[in-house]
């Protein structure tokens, strides 16, 4: 069966057969939509094998209601994982699409270990992108040039949850409408006039039988007449009704001053002899050409420039040398505390830099009695094969080893104990 969706801006086919779903064939400006399955799970047994299953087939049973302005697709018990069902639920209107999905996993072994949201591959004689690295990168002619990549959102790069695919006729939005930022996985490939992304949810309780979790937000596919400005504008109204990280609608302890900053600076505090050559690699490369005082006097010759509240990001204030001996942080330089005092009597908000997510792995080396080794490991994030996940960094400690820092759960309350 053929399932077809026609609305002015923007038409969908979906095949629907007694063992899967799939898109077959659409428009969304001048955009082809191609043959694709509607989701992709991966999924781990309790011997450990791992498998992957698509929406397109292999599934027991299928259902289908379509209303006036919904689509709602429950599938169940495939082969390899008995117990198990998706709910895949698409709201239409005039603009686009909105998809929503459930996973219900009564599986005592199976785990499901992510699914993707339902994404669309295109085709276009003249295929252009946006990608939400860092401020946002528009890159044309990528159906030509070819493009392979992976990310991990939120990260460095990754700042956004949204994409666009265009042509000379328009295109489509693909935006991620998540209020609380959650996790995802994208993946981009394009090539020979085609387009192709998958968005994938991590699954919540991964690794665990039975974990059942609806994937965060809802995908919205939307016909856009222009380029990649047009799908800025369609997330921009999302962040600004719904996104929960906005200082308006963040944290309620987070102070009033710190909502309403303009204009942020960081910058490092010189190493004292403790600290040895320990520093942070960006922002020394700057700062050292300068004297001792110049992380104060800098910041307050501008604030005084602009005439706006300014908030300062103040690394290395602590005694111990900068990405080491994590998280003992406490006691703050003299160093520090002196120019603090000068920097808060001009009227600066201070904000010292503490990484919040790490323990240094050789902590005991410096006698630290509550340290990694009797504490933190177990707080630390584990591989699959129970040893700890570390990130090295370039930091040199005394003993002449490089720095291991451990993620740590957020919850671990020894972390927070120590610097508390």
């Amino acid at each position: 069966m053929i399932l077809t969706f026609e609305k002015n801006s923007w038409t969908l086919a979906m095949s629907v057969t007694d063992s899967g779903i799939s898109f077959e064939t659409g428009r969304f400006g001048g955009l082809t939509v191609l043959p694709s399955p509607v989701f992709h799970l991966k999924l781990e047994d309790t011997s450990g094998r791992r498998f992957t299953l698509d929406s397109s087939s292999g599934w027991n049973s299928v259902t289908c209601i379509r209303e006036e302005t919904s689509i709602t697709f429950r599938l169940t018990a495939p082969a390899q994982c008995g117990d198990l069902t998706v709910v895949v639920t698409g709201h239409t209107d005039d603009c686009g699409i909105s998809w929503y999905t459930d996973v219900i996993n009564r599986s005592d072994t199976c785990s499901v270990a992510e699914i993707t949201y339902p994404v669309p591959a295109v085709k276009s004689d003249v295929l252009h992108f946006f990608l939400p690295d860092c401020c946002g990168r528009a890159i044309m002619n990528i159906g030509k040039d070819g493009f392979r990549r992976s990310y991990m959102y939120p990260g460095h790069n990754m700042s956004m949850q949204y994409f666009a695919w265009w042509g000379n006729n328009g295109g489509i939005y693909l935006g991620v409408h998540d209020p609380d930022a959650c996790m995802k996985t994208f993946t981009v490939h394009a090539g020979e006039n085609e387009g192709h992304l998958q968005i994938g949810f991590p699954a919540i309780g991964a690794g665990c039988p039975a974990n059942s979790f609806t994937a965060a937000g809802s995908l919205r596919w939307e016909a856009i007449s222009g380029d990649w400005y047009d799908a800025a504008m369609r997330y921009a109204a999302f962040v600004h009704t719904s996104a929960k990280w906005l200082p308006v609608k963040g944290r309620p302890d987070t102070p009033q001053k710190f909502r309403e900053i303009p204009y942020w600076i960081c910058d490092y505090i010189p190493n004292s002899e403790q600290q040895m050559e320990a520093r942070p690699m960006t922002l020394a490369s700057v700062s050292e050409q300068y004297g001792k005082d110049y992380w104060t006097d800098a910041a307050i010759a501008l604030k005084k420039r602009l005439g706006t509240p300014v908030a300062y990001h103040i690394y290395n204030w602590h005694e111990i040398p900068f990405n080491i001996n994590y998280p003992h942080f406490l006691p703050a330089r003299d160093t520090a505390k002196k120019g603090f005092d000068k920097l808060k009597e001009a009227g600066l908000y201070l904000f010292p830099y503490i990484n919040a997510v790490s323990w240094e792995m050789d902590d005991a080396d410096e006698g630290f009695e509550e340290n990694f080794t009797n504490t933190g490991i177990h707080g630390a994030v584990l591989k699959e094969d129970g040893t700890p996940m570390y990130v090295p960094y370039p930091q040199v400690k005394a003993s002449g080893k490089t720095t291991r820092l451990a993620p740590i759960c957020p919850s671990f309350l020894h972390w927070h104990r120590i610097i508390e």
